[in-house]
């Protein structure tokens, strides 16, 4: 992928780029966003390809500079009370991880355990393993702990990995996945939960994970939904967009394009609700309170209450995709490089 460096009017290293996914390198401006959420400097371009019609953030900060649009008090950086796809998440959160939870509270955890994640739990191996990348504080992992499988994390902050090993006791890797040692062919699923948008090659990820999957291992991701119907009302004011740290901004379409193209087959696709999301994309058209200060109970159950139907329809805040490595494609390298040759 080439790029070259400038800088923005606020002194920022930008690197621009062509399109991940076909190497173009000409686009079309969708629009300009800022840093609403945490009201971080600096005025970003957000383009879509003009041939395969990716849409990503061009030009973006340096891989180097990119941790000073992490503030400290990033959410999934930080854990306690984070932000959930649905309104059946957050009670799950709630009930079930905490110690004095109730045979009730138990009893409803599990229950949104099984709705929410039941496509996700493979029976064709026992025990599974799972590869949870960029786990934050590692909330994901204890769903699947629950479940019974297998659990590994990945987590590029070392402050949110170690509040996961202290927490729960979870075995938690630090660093990006571009560099990370992990065991090829050594997991049966990978969980990546709104992690793709924020990196800087979607498909060198795609591939070094394809390395790491065993053979007809599946892949679960999560991305906000460019798509959405939120997005077309709130434009570059969406919380989704959440730029510069979001790198990629997905629809059905190129995400599809883009597993298929690494060698996956895609199972199931759906899109989510966002309260969330939703909340603060108000928040920041009225300028009305921080959009990332706290979202009460009311606001999250009204917010999932108006983003149902548009999620049944596939054009929820949230996009859902689970896809299977297809058998008998070439071997891998590390590097994403096909096994055995040299360029």
């Amino acid at each position: 992928m080439m790029s070259f460096t400038e800088f923005d009017a606020t002194g920022i290293e930008l690197e621009r780029i062509s399109c991940d996914l076909c190497g173009g390198n000409e686009t079309t401006l969708e629009f300009e966003a800022k840093d609403i959420r945490y009201g971080l400097p600096g005025s970003f371009n957000v383009v879509r390809c003009r041939k395969c019609h990716l849409v990503f953030t061009n030009p973006r900060p340096l891989k180097r500079a990119s941790n000073a649009y992490y503030p400290d008090d990033y959410r999934p950086h930080i854990g306690g009370k984070r932000e959930y796809e649905n309104w059946f998440g957050a009670v799950y959160r709630r009930m079930a991880f905490s110690r004095k939870a109730n045979l009730f509270s138990r009893m409803l955890g599990d229950v949104y355990n099984h709705l929410a994640y039941r496509q996700f739990v493979s029976k064709e191996v026992d025990p599974a393993l799972v590869l949870d990348v960029g786990c934050g504080t590692g909330d994901y992992l204890g769903v699947w702990r629950e479940l019974g499988w297998n659990v590994q994390g990945l987590e590029m902050d070392d402050s949110a990995a170690g509040i996961a090993k202290k927490k729960l006791g979870f075995c938690v890797g630090v660093g990006r996945l571009a560099e990370a040692t992990l065991p090829a062919a050594g997991f049966d699923l990978v969980a990546m939960s709104h992690v793709l948008e924020h990196m800087h090659s979607p498909s060198l990820a795609l591939r070094k994970i394809a390395h790491v999957l065993k053979p007809g291992g599946r892949i679960l991701i999560t991305v906000p939904n460019y798509a959405s119907w939120d997005r077309h009302v709130f434009g570059p004011r969406w919380q989704g967009l959440e730029v510069p740290r979001h790198l990629y901004h997905f629809e059905p379409q190129s995400l599809s394009v883009m597993l298929e193209s690494e060698g996956f087959a895609i199972e199931q696709m759906g899109s989510s609700a966002h309260p969330g999301s939703l909340i603060r994309s108000i928040r920041g058209l009225c300028k009305k309170g921080r959009p990332s200060g706290r979202i009460s109970s009311v606001e999250r159950c009204l917010g999932w209450f108006v983003q149902l139907v548009p999620a049944l329809l596939m054009c929820g805040t949230s996009l859902w995709v689970v896809a299977r490595l297809r058998s008998g494609r070439e071997p891998l390298g590390e590097n994403g490089k096909s096994a055995g040759k040299t360029t």
